[in-house]
């Protein structure tokens, strides 16, 4: 029996950036008989707070203005909650019968 394992923070995105992501992965991953889809999930407050400083951090620094948390949430939260583990589980879900959330 072969085991693979694929990992990557950008699988967040499947189905967003590229319409087909998803039925791309299904048929890479079509080669295997047993497939499992691993979600981590993390909690929401501590999720945001790491979004907020990977998206500020940088910017911020270069251009030497801090938006706050409030500020952050307010404006450009609602382009990220589709990335959120409990959207991404909605979309593996039409494709894949296995799936974990841990």
């Amino acid at each position: 029996q072969r085991n693979l394992l694929v990992s990557a923070e950008n699988f967040s995105v499947l189905g967003l950036v590229e319409s087909d992501g998803i039925e791309r992965l299904q048929a890479y991953l079509s080669q295997w008989d047993d497939v499992t889809i691993v979600v981590y999930y993390r909690h929401y407050y501590s999720w945001i707070a790491s979004l907020y400083n990977q998206k500020t951090k940088n910017k911020s620094i270069k251009r030497g203005t801090y938006k706050s948390v409030q500020d952050f949430i307010a404006t450009e939260m609602n382009s990220f909650t589709n990335k959120y583990a409990v959207k991404l589980v909605e979309r593996l879900g039409a494709k894949f019968d296995d799936i974990i959330v841990m």
